[in-house]
């Protein structure tokens, strides 16, 4: 797991976000929170599910797209909306009439969703140098029909893109209709799964919905339904709950962005000689670290996995990218 300084943390645990407020491009400003269902793209409820597929095998799935966005990343460095393996997480929503299901991305601002070959047929076209079509970084003038729209571009490190123009349309997410959203049309034709990103940014879903806020819980990995509920709007807060304060950074309001100041194993503490940036991203599943704080962790882990535990270490080669496998006395 060799990164270095930008870092993207695992999306395991329970997060609650709080973005910064800023102005929005929708006229939302709806006060009731609104709840959608998450569905992680190995579950057996997901149009993704391989039932071919061992839970090593998806796990080693996981890790190597964890692996991919932090690469990307880290190759940013203006720090650019992740183009990368698309995410984990999907919901389901509606566009105007039309149904439609998109992977949720922390690391992006812009919505987009597949439209085949035709303009989304209920939506108002963006017009080309207003508000919408200026602030996102990948769009540019139409030269084809409807004319004088915004139009965008979006080029994936998995090799796949999206191309289309900008919509304005009425979203149905949980039952509750928001109007004035702001989303891109694909017209490619190759993607069957769009992109609801939720970053910081004016352009995102959080923030034309008004409030600036999100949160969701996620389950644990090894639940075949693997299936839970993120909320718009609102402050969730539970029982032993733990926060800590967002980074701003003047190169990008995409990102959310907590520092690392250190760690621990069990009775082992590892601290940070300089404060490591680390970006939380929805699309990764495991904690990539910098190179020289992943040797120190990994190898307390080693130390207790003989020592302790007495589990003999699998040869990383037997099990890529998973460095970090142990047999175990019953199997």
């Amino acid at each position: 797991m060799n990164t270095t300084n930008l870092i993207i943390v695992s999306l395991m645990f329970s997060l609650l976000f709080m973005s910064v407020s800023m102005s929005t491009l929708g006229q939302n400003s709806n006060n009731s929170n609104i709840t959608v269902t998450l569905i992680h793209r190995d579950s057996v409820l997901s149009p993704l599910y391989d039932p071919s597929l061992s839970p090593t095998q998806r796990l080693a799935n996981a890790v190597q797209r964890s692996l991919d966005r932090a690469a990307q990343a880290q190759a940013q460095a203006q720090l650019a909306p992740i183009e990368n393996s698309n995410g984990d997480y999907l919901f389901q929503f509606a566009i105007d009439s039309f149904s439609t299901t998109g992977y949720v991305d922390t690391g992006s601002d812009l919505i987009w969703t597949p439209c085949g070959s035709r303009a989304h047929p209920s939506s108002t076209p963006i017009q080309c140098r207003t508000k919408p079509c200026t602030i996102l970084p990948a769009t540019n003038c139409s030269r084809t029909k409807p004319v004088n729209s915004s139009h965008f571009k979006m080029k994936y490190a998995s090799r796949t893109s999206a191309e289309g123009n900008l919509f304005e349309g009425t979203f149905t997410l949980g039952g509750i209709r928001q109007n004035n959203i702001v989303f891109g049309c694909d017209y490619t034709g190759t993607n069957k799964i769009g992109i609801v990103g939720v970053g910081g940014g004016q352009a995102s879903l959080v923030q034309q919905l008004g409030q600036g806020k999100f949160s969701y819980c996620l389950s644990s990995v090894w639940d075949n339904n693997y299936k839970r509920e993120m909320t718009f709007g609102g402050s969730v807060m539970g029982r032993d709950t733990v926060t800590v304060p967002l980074q701003s950074t003047p190169r990008t309001s995409t990102f959310y962005i907590v520092e690392l100041q250190g760690f621990s194993f069990g009775r082992a503490t590892f601290h940070v000689a300089r404060p490591v940036d680390m970006i939380v991203d929805s699309g990764t599943t495991v904690t990539n670290l910098p190179e020289n704080l992943y040797n120190k962790l990994r190898q307390a882990v080693v130390n207790w996995a003989q020592t302790t535990a007495r589990l003999m270490p699998i040869p990383a080669a037997a099990n890529p990218p998973l460095d970090l496998c142990f047999t175990t006395p019953w199997t």
